[in-house]
């Protein structure tokens, strides 16, 4: 634990001269409540200081990463501030620091980054808290492993009225794992496609769009968002690894169906609240066999 907790930070050392600044003029205060001993303290200051910032594109190489994950939030953000390359600042951000010290996920971490930086005005454009929440999502159906088609089984009783129907009342679904859903404010995809669409005129490359596209002359995004009328939105993957992710609005009565499988529920339940939205009993069975049906919905295995 204690070796584990030493590699996390030397990495966050490597990332940030400040904080390996802290930790060279007082390390027990600079690491605080990290599991440590006192050999392992004085091996972290042994090298000369130097030797941790020996490669000067360390974090550009990582924040071009990011914004492969996130370039519309990216994008408004630096309109916003100027350049972006003040997102740069992420790896001197507790953000970055905690990810790193609780093996979290960079890309998840950058998205609560931007959104904080919205949200406490330092970006001021609300937008990119919606564009990140999206993008998020995104990066995060794309990390996904996603299970071998399984052939469907019977389902007697999901569909229709059944004498077996009672039976499976208690079967639990789940929300496929090439699916996810996400509710933001209104106008959020639009706006996601008109930037996107802007950044490709730019050229193939995204990022180096993101780049050198000067933030003085950057054209407003016209797409205002609608935050008292949410929207949500159906994501889905392609089964290739990294593949890719379409978009499509999903009405309230289906996303309310597939954001209660997302934590799991009984057919029971997704029935009941078919119904909540209009459906008749016997629609709702059939809602939510269509859904296993269209792969949307995965019966949850034992």
């Amino acid at each position: 634990m204690s070796y584990a907790a030493t590699q996390r930070i030397i990495v966050r050392m490597l990332y940030d001269a400040a904080f390996r600044q802290s930790i060279y003029d007082a390390p027990y205060a600079a690491l605080a409540g990290i599991d440590l001993t006192a050999e392992e303290r004085a091996a972290l200051v042994q090298p000369d200081p130097r030797a941790y910032g020996t490669d000067p594109y360390r974090r550009s190489r990582a924040l071009h990463g990011l914004l492969e994950e996130y370039p519309v939030s990216a994008w408004l953000a630096g309109r916003a501030l100027g350049d972006v390359h003040q997102l740069d600042a992420f790896f001197s951000s507790p953000f970055f620091h905690d990810c790193i010290q609780q093996r979290g996920s960079l890309a998840q971490s950058f998205g609560a980054y931007l959104d904080r930086r919205s949200c406490s005005g330092e970006v001021h454009d609300t937008r990119v808290t919606w564009t990140a929440a999206l993008e998020g999502t995104i990066a995060a159906l794309r990390r996904r492993r996603i299970p071998p088609v399984a052939p469907l089984d019977a389902m007697g009783g999901l569909g229709g009225p059944s004498p077996d129907a009672a039976a499976t009342e208690t079967m639990l679904f789940d929300l496929s794992a090439r699916h996810a859903i996400v509710t933001v404010a209104g106008g959020t995809a639009e706006l996601y496609q008109e930037v996107r669409a802007h950044l490709a005129s730019l050229g193939s490359d995204v990022v180096e769009a993101l780049m050198v596209d000067d933030a003085a002359q950057l054209p407003p995004a016209r797409t205002h968002l609608q935050v008292d009328d949410a929207e949500a939105l159906l994501l889905e993957r392609s089964r290739d690894p990294g593949g890719d992710v379409t978009i499509e609005a999903a009405h309230a009565g289906l996303a309310a169906l597939l954001a209660m499988a997302a934590h799991g529920a009984t057919a029971q339940a997704l029935w009941t609240e078919a119904t909540h939205h209009g459906a008749t009993a016997v629609e709702a069975r059939d809602i939510v066999a269509e859904l296993v049906t269209d792969g949307l919905l995965v019966q949850r295995a034992g």
